[in-house]
């Protein structure tokens, strides 16, 4: 009866540096035959940890606006005047306010805060102005 040799490769990728291949002969008694198995092996490399990006901050999501009629609502129930004398009181500070950032000055109104212009830009029908508002944080009570 002849022998029968076999030989056999597995090898396994990887982009760091493979090991040396290492030979397995054995021998089966049932069979009569002599198996070779080369086996290459590799290292793996630790995997690289996410990038983490530091410094930004969510954004916050819209709340519904306050509209001049609720804001002249809320300052009468807050103030006490009749609503006739706070709506004109309330519209004539919205125009020089308005007027004011119109100009590129900044306004510091406390309890609302410094309002500095960052950017203008005027576009067909208006003109948009970028603002910054600082407002101090309410004391503990």
């Amino acid at each position: 009866m002849a022998k029968a040799t076999t030989a056999r490769k597995t090898t396994t990728a990887s982009t760091t540096t493979k090991a040396a291949p290492k030979t397995t002969a054995r021998t089966t008694t049932a069979a009569k035959r002599t198996t070779t198995t080369t086996t290459t092996t590799a290292r793996t490399a630790p995997k690289a940890a996410e990038p983490a990006v530091a410094g930004v901050a969510a954004p916050k999501v819209a709340a519904p606006e306050l509209k001049k009629k609720d804001l002249i609502e809320q300052a009468v129930q807050r103030s006490g005047v009749k609503k006739a004398m706070a709506k004109s009181a309330i519209e004539a500070a919205l125009a020089v306010i308005g007027e004011a950032l119109e100009r590129g000055e900044g306004l510091n109104l406390e309890p609302l805060g410094k309002v500095k212009v960052q950017r203008e830009k005027d576009i067909q029908g208006g003109k948009v102005i970028t603002t910054r508002v600082r407002r101090k944080t309410a004391a503990p009570e």
